[in-house]
């Protein structure tokens, strides 16, 4: 009975030390890194990593905008020495408009790419790189796209094209002149119509500004009635300058 008991104890201990090595290869092959993304094209795009042999290895990154870069996630594991075939599959959806005034169109991407060598042979951050025509990429680099180690086909970060920086900046000129036009309307309100426009502009007052009416006694007060005139009429002329620079400056 001793002997057997003896004999089953070391059984088991000469298995768990012929299973360590097996076990410590598995835990050290792998490292974790962080995740990034940049994004040359001028559309919008989401992302997540999975590795094609390994489904428990995957991470979701963030939502990246037309021609900028993703913060920081975590974490998803690359083997400690580059080797050839080492492969990413990047499932991603983009987004468009087909139409500027229409809805935003998503779109499915998927794409299995193959990670270059390690800058400096090792491991590095890993940045999922969406080129300007939309094809994805991953390479694992501590450099960013600005540094002389980057390994990425495109150098530096990206520049908006002069298309999409109109695009964006027809939208700052067209709330611009939406702000114009709510303040004219808010002035001739106050011309042909000054007791209702006064009730209206005190409570609004009391809601958001308190202090600055308490010296009144009321809409019926002159006095307020000429602050909110004097109010409305600044306020015209600010929305005009803005809007007449960002005509002026637009690229």
């Amino acid at each position: 009975m001793a002997f057997s008991l003896i004999s089953t104890r070391r059984t088991i201990l000469l298995a768990c030390l012929g299973a360590l090595p097996v076990i410590g290869i598995c835990s050290t092959d792998k490292i974790p890194a962080n995740i990034h993304s940049v994004n040359y094209s001028d559309e919008e795009f989401e992302y997540r990593l999975e590795d094609p042999l390994d489904s428990s290895n995957r991470v979701n990154g963030e939502s990246v905008e037309p021609y900028a870069a993703s913060g920081t996630m975590c974490c998803y594991s690359l083997p400690k020495k580059w080797h050839s075939g080492i492969k990413v599959t990047v499932h991603a959806t983009y987004s468009f408009k087909k139409t500027p005034d229409s809805e935003l169109t998503e779109v499915p991407q998927v794409q299995t790419v193959e990670v270059p060598p390690y800058v400096d042979g090792k491991v590095g951050e890993i940045w999922v790189v969406r080129a300007a025509d939309g094809d994805l990429s991953v390479v694992s680099s501590d450099y960013q796209p600005n540094h002389a180690k980057w390994p990425g086909k495109v150098k530096g970060w990206p520049v908006p094209s002069v298309k999409y920086k109109r695009q964006r900046w027809d939208k700052l000129i067209k709330l611009a002149e939406e702000d114009l036009e709510t303040d004219l309307t808010l002035s001739k309100r106050m011309l042909e119509n000054p007791d209702a426009q006064a009730i209206a502009a005190c409570n609004s007052q009391k809601k958001i500004m308190p202090e600055n009416i308490a010296s009144f006694s009321g809409p019926e007060d002159i006095a307020f009635r000429r602050y909110i005139k004097d109010i409305y009429s600044e306020s015209v002329i600010n929305s005009r300058n803005k809007l007449q620079k960002l005509i002026d400056r637009r690229p």
